[in-house]
């Protein structure tokens, strides 16, 4: 379910409502500052240019949901600006059909490579840069006109430049973009990463006709790593057996790859570990980390910016290998933080089975959410986030029985409620999720039927909204 879905639509029809009675009445008080015939041309080719763009950027970002309302509020400040320069014979059509030319490019971009993050990027520049001329522009005619002006146009100049800067802002708050081709699975040990893993592989393998990609690393040897592996793993559960746990000193690197609409790329991706990392989540760990696998390995720049990928550990799998246990940790640390840092959707992971043995892990509950609301003000809040319950059948039984969406969503309002009401820490985490991009809750299951060990998922299709 999505927390504030309320607040954001009062805010998001607020904003536009707000554009487009700015930008109008921009238009209508500021008539006088407005003149044609001694316009440089270039400042006219640049105005044309950028309408073009917004246009385009406009149309681009309706086709992601998490953008749309940045597209709608970019038309409807643009269009009637866009409608009154061309009433003064202010429109260049081969800037603006340049500016088409471009922003067509530029939408192609984002959707098939699924980057509206740096569609809303660049769209943000062009707005300054838009902003930074349309004051040139009106200053230049209040300028030419200086000698001519009364008290009354004094104030309509004033109105006129506060105007532009409040569209500005509200245009810089609301434009925004998500890498939504980057997914990245967070949680602490025993938090249900390896059972979400292969659940999540199901669905995508069965479903969206994707499949995945993978390295492992174990110190224990080869029968261990091979364990690790997603075949040996699903393996085990069509046999009945459980999955064992991660041992110390193993990493696995799971990157599930589909595409949204059979068109647009998504990757997601879960590091298996072992150990608590979780508090050392920040900045400073990964520099040190960056820094002592660098001097071990003693490689270069072009090979450490490699972190957080297949290829780096492919890399030190197959030319360093005696030195993994040097790093472990480093590596460990400096793989989960690059993936936070990049990734543009973030799934966090909480161990339903502390849920349902509350008195014993509450505590352990609410140091969670601690950390939680920590990662979210690190990262930045232009990053979607979905906190995700696992084990929920530790919590309700046999969840087989209970399948339809109603019955879903009140299982997740049950759980929320209760985590919402008795853990101040996740009261805070929500107020916190508040300023981000989007937060959402959900409660899933890998192992839905009691006393069965086999892959049987409940509520993970939920999240192919938020995911995909």
């Amino acid at each position: 379910m999505k927390i504030y879905v309320w607040k954001r639509k009062v805010l998001e029809i607020l904003s536009i409502v707000l554009g487009i009675t700015l930008s109008l009445f921009l238009v209508s008080i500021s008539d006088i500052f407005f003149i044609d015939a001694k316009i440089p041309m270039e400042l006219i080719f640049l105005i044309s240019f950028l309408c073009g763009t917004f246009i385009l950027n406009a149309i681009g970002m309706a086709f992601e949901k998490d953008s749309r309302v940045g597209g709608l509020l970019i038309a409807s400040i643009s269009v009637p600006l866009l409608i009154f320069f061309s009433s003064k014979g202010s429109i260049n059509m081969e800037g603006f059909a340049a500016g088409l030319v471009i922003g067509c490019l530029i939408d192609l971009y984002a959707i098939l490579r699924n980057r509206f993050d740096a569609l809303a990027s660049l769209s943000r520049i062009f707005i300054t840069a838009f902003f930074i001329i349309l004051l040139s522009y009106i200053s230049y005619g209040f300028a030419i006109r200086f000698r001519y002006l009364t008290q009354a146009d004094w104030y309509k100049f004033i109105i006129t430049v506060i105007l532009v800067i409040t569209l500005y802002i509200i245009l810089k708050r609301v434009v925004r973009g998500v890498k939504a081709s980057d997914v990245f699975v967070f949680g602490p040990s025993k938090s249900g990463k390896t059972y979400f893993l292969l659940a999540l592989y199901n669905y995508v393998v069965n479903i969206l006709k994707g499949y995945a990609e993978e390295i492992v690393i174990s110190p224990h040897g080869f029968e261990k790593e091979r364990e690790m592996e997603i075949g040996s793993m699903i393996g085990q559960t069509l046999r009945g057996e459980d999955v064992r746990r991660t041992y110390p000193g193993e990493i696995g690197l799971y990157i599930l790859k589909g595409k949204k609409r059979n068109v647009t790329p998504v990757d997601v991706t879960i590091i298996d570990y072992s150990g608590g990392m979780i508090q050392r989540m920040n900045k400073k760990s990964y520099e040190e980390a960056i820094r002592k696998i660098q001097k071990t390995l003693e490689i270069g720049a072009d090979k450490i910016g490699l972190i957080g990928s297949l290829e780096f550990l492919k890399f030190l799998k197959e030319n360093h290998l005696d030195k993994y246990g040097l790093i472990v940790d480093e590596l460990t640390i400096a793989y989960l933080y690059r993936k936070l840092k990049d990734s543009g959707k973030i799934i966090l992971l909480v161990d339903g089975e502390k849920i349902a043995n509350w008195e014993r892990g509450v505590g352990e509950l609410a140091e969670l959410f601690g950390h939680y609301q920590r990662i979210i003000s690190m990262f930045g809040s232009d990053k979607k986030y979905a906190i995700v319950v696992t084990k929920t059948d530790m919590i309700e039984g046999n969840l087989t029985e209970r399948m339809k969406e109603q019955e879903i969503e009140e299982i997740e309002r049950k759980v929320y409620d209760r985590l919402y009401n008795e853990i101040p820490t996740f009261k805070a985490l929500v107020h916190k999720g508040g300023e981000t991009a989007s937060l959402e809750f959900y409660t899933v299951s890998a192992r839905a039927i009691p006393n069965d060990r086999r892959i049987n998922e409940w509520g993970v299709d939920r999240i192919e909204g938020f995911i995909f």
